[in-house]
């Protein structure tokens, strides 16, 4: 099933982080992806997916020695 909408790469400089979270909770709903329990791995992983490079790698510094993958969101 394809996607509907894109989610693109947070950047810091000209994107505010809470519009840009936003933005990807309307992603969610768009393509049906559940905010439930069984479903947030799936929203984990398009987040981790779409925030790009260098978010990537601040994330994985923030978390070391853990991956960012290996969080939960309750973490």
């Amino acid at each position: 099933m394809a996607s509907l909408g894109k989610t693109e790469e947070f950047d810091p400089r000209n994107t505010n982080i809470d519009h840009y979270l936003d933005r990807l909770e309307e992603y969610f709903e768009a393509n049906d992806v559940e905010s439930d329990s069984s479903s947030l791995h799936r929203r984990k992983a398009i987040l981790i997916s779409a925030i790009g490079g260098k978010t990537y790698d601040v994330l994985t510094d923030l978390f070391s020695p853990a991956s960012p993958s290996s969080k939960s969101y309750s973490e």
